[in-house]
């Protein structure tokens, strides 16, 4: 039988680098997948790293797709994302 650890959000935070507001959120968006045990949102190691595997960018508005000489606008989530790989 496997028994999954499960993380605080404070707890997931530390190990991805990023707020617990972050993490709220992410609960509240879907994006992560939480249970409340006690009064508390934990989350699975296993659903945490699959929330922080890939960036999930937004689609932009049309007129924003496109720089002023035509050339396809950079996709800034992704940029930043492989920045933080070297940190």
């Amino acid at each position: 039988m496997y028994l999954a650890v499960m993380l605080t959000v404070q707890e997931s935070a530390h190990r991805t680098g990023r707020s617990p507001e972050t993490i709220r959120r992410w609960i509240r968006e879907g994006r992560l997948q939480a249970k409340t045990v006690g009064g508390r949102r934990l989350v699975t190691e296993a659903d945490l790293a699959a929330a922080i595997e890939r960036p999930r960018s937004l689609a932009l508005p049309e007129p924003w797709r496109t720089s002023p000489s035509g050339t396809p606008a950079p996709d800034w989530v992704e940029a930043v994302h492989e920045a933080r790989k070297g940190r």
